[in-house]
């Protein structure tokens, strides 16, 4: 196995055509991956173990690492009717996150996931890190049940089976 050094690949990168005042999608031609979803690499999709789950991220399709998790913090928005969509989870591979005064609240963090990768990264982070998810789960219900309240309809559409299976203990249940 190569050795992997980040916690995040992405399949391209985005880079900032000045001149032309444009963002280009960059890929590598051999299919090589993006460290950090920014540096080159000699490292291939097929090179990453199990506990890398895939999802969007930094604007490209990329793995993350769902092992060895230090700290979580769960930021929910509570100014829309979505279920995930504008929510926030904080990840920290080495250090405790605390408050800052910031845009983003938080410091101490590595990277962060939004949207249905939250639930899917929590997935992995329950089956392959030592860390318990147990109250960033009981927050999550607590938005869902505020969206059941809040907008009725649109948690109808929203929350479905496998984000239920997952927020009352059954695992992974979207793929069953």
């Amino acid at each position: 196995m190569k050795r992997l050094g980040s916690f995040l690949y992405t399949d391209s990168k985005i880079v900032y055509r000045r001149q032309e005042r444009v963002y280009e999608r960059v890929t590598d031609p051999n299919g090589y991956l993006f460290a950090g979803g920014t540096y080159p690499t000699k490292i291939k999709q097929d090179d990453l173990p199990p506990w890398y789950i895939s999802g969007y991220f930094r604007r490209c399709q990329g793995w993350i690492n769902t092992k060895g998790v230090v700290d979580l913090v769960y930021r929910p928005s509570k100014f829309s009717n979505h279920m995930t969509k504008d929510d926030f989870l904080f990840i920290s591979y080495k250090y405790k996150i605390v408050p800052a005064d910031s845009i983003l609240d938080y410091s101490g963090f590595d990277y962060y996931v939004w949207g249905g990768n939250i639930i899917t990264f929590l997935q992995g982070v329950e089956k392959n890190s030592e860390y318990d998810i147990e109250p960033i789960r009981a927050r999550i219900r607590e938005k869902a049940e505020w969206l059941k309240e809040t907008f009725p309809d649109d948690y109808k559409l929203e929350v479905g089976d496998w984000i239920m299976n997952f927020l009352n203990g059954k695992g992974d249940s979207q793929d069953e």
